[in-house]
């Protein structure tokens, strides 16, 4: 295996840009983020604990050897708590990252628990600022994560607030979980990359307008999906189908379980001239039609590699790197997936 190339020197402004935007998102919150002690393991695991379920985390020797090595195990505390006091209990928040080096050297940010009685303040945010500096500081200019694609406040957070992007639909990418968020749910995610010094990112945390994207269909969520899930767990598995079916036709996928003895087709894009579904308003979940289509035949610019040698368009992936589909899901105003083939880093 090929060693990872060493990470790029960055400007000591854009460091301490990244550092004063994470102290203004501490303030914000009335909390402070900082790397957890040692005497906070225990607590991080119980913060983890109280998420996703007893034991189904990291253990006490995995975290200390994950901290020992360097990587991003966070938390966030009240503002003004002396970091030694001896405090009972988990902290408001935690977040846990380490190093991948697959397609390029990157932070993969694996887990993010907040309190729920102190969900609005922004501490999931401000723990992922806090990771931003923290890698900007190290010369690591990527943080990737997964996410469930159907939680909207989830998809928000990622996409709008802090200006990742969709780069790769996996389904059943964890197998069956049975956790406490989960349930028998299916673990669908979306892997997402952010690019910490990139125009999109920039624009996300200035707040700024996002694009109103060109769209060539969509899917419609509901607003609160773990609340159905919950309350009704049919209905959930069904929205669920629907989203399954939108995005593996984005990445050429098939998720259709296979009949014994039965051989699937290659996997690939879908065959030109496919049916699409009739255009009109989508219900939650379904999959939104297109608002333009290209005219047929027209072409597309080709998806694989640039020459040897030729640089990277900004937004580009490094060779290796989940790369995005033609179609890539972003959200509009509503709050509602829309594909498109804008550029991510375009301006509104």
């Amino acid at each position: 295996m090929s060693a990872a190339p060493d990470p790029p020197d960055l400007p000591a402004s854009v460091v301490a840009d990244a550092e004063g935007v994470a102290d203004a998102a501490d303030a914000r919150a009335g909390i402070t983020t900082r790397p957890a002690l040692p005497h906070e393991l225990d607590g991080v695991l119980a913060r983890f604990d109280a998420t996703w379920g007893v034991g189904r985390g990291p253990d006490h020797s995995m975290l200390q050897a994950i901290d020992h090595a360097g990587n991003t195990l966070l938390v966030a505390v009240e503002a003004g708590r002396v970091p030694d006091a001896p405090q009972a209990g988990a902290p408001l928040g935690a977040t846990l990252g380490f190093l991948g080096w697959s397609g390029g050297l990157h932070l993969h940010s694996h887990m993010n628990a907040v309190d729920p009685t102190v969900r609005g303040r922004g501490i999931g945010v401000a723990l992922k600022l806090r990771q931003r500096a923290i890698c900007l500081a190290h010369g690591v200019t990527e943080v990737r994560w997964t996410y469930d694609p159907l939680i909207r406040r989830n998809a928000r957070m990622n996409l709008v607030r802090l200006g990742a992007e969709v780069v790769a639909f996996h389904p059943d990418f964890y197998g069956d979980l049975h956790d406490a968020i989960s349930g028998h749910d299916r673990s669908d995610r979306f892997e997402v990359r952010w690019r910490l010094d990139s125009p999109r990112t920039a624009r996300a945390l200035a707040r700024a307008p996002q694009p109103k994207w060109r769209s060539e269909g969509g899917l419609a969520l509901v607003a609160d999906f773990e609340h159905v899930r919950a309350e009704d767990p049919e209905v959930a598995a069904r929205l669920r189908d629907a989203s399954r079916e939108a995005f593996a036709v984005l990445w050429g996928l098939d998720t259709r379980p296979a009949s014994p003895g039965a051989t699937r087709p290659p996997e690939g894009p879908a065959s030109p001239g496919a049916p699409r579904p009739p255009e009109g308003p989508a219900s939650p979940g379904a999959p939104r039609p297109p608002e333009g289509p290209a005219s047929p035949g027209a072409p597309r610019p080709p998806e694989g590699a640039a020459s040897p040698g030729a640089p990277r368009p900004p937004g580009a992936a490094s060779p290796g790197a989940p790369r995005p589909p033609a179609l890539r899901p972003e959200l509009d105003a509503a709050g509602d997936y829309v594909f498109t083939r804008d550029d991510p880093d375009r301006e509104a």
